[in-house]
């Protein structure tokens, strides 16, 4: 069985946030935000090859938050 670090959002957050509730959609961004900020960062390579360091791309970060929010609105519950 998979062991989590965080506690998994509660369904009620996730019902709350399907019917448009602004802070159940923040409580699920923040929730995500680490994962995302992971995926927002660039490795500088200099000319030798070797990677200086490490770039955060914001615009990427709020393409995702977007796209996070837009899956919640279209998330269906049978």
């Amino acid at each position: 069985m998979r062991q989590y670090k965080q506690k998994l959002i509660p369904y009620a957050t996730i019902m709350l946030a399907i019917k448009q509730d602004v802070e159940a959609i923040q409580t699920i961004i923040h929730y995500y935000e680490s994962y995302m900020i992971y995926l927002c960062q660039k490795s500088v390579i200099a000319d030798e090859g070797i990677i200086r360091n490490m770039q955060f791309d914001e615009e990427m970060k709020s393409r995702l938050e977007i796209k996070l929010m837009m899956a919640i609105l279209k998330f269906k519950v049978d």
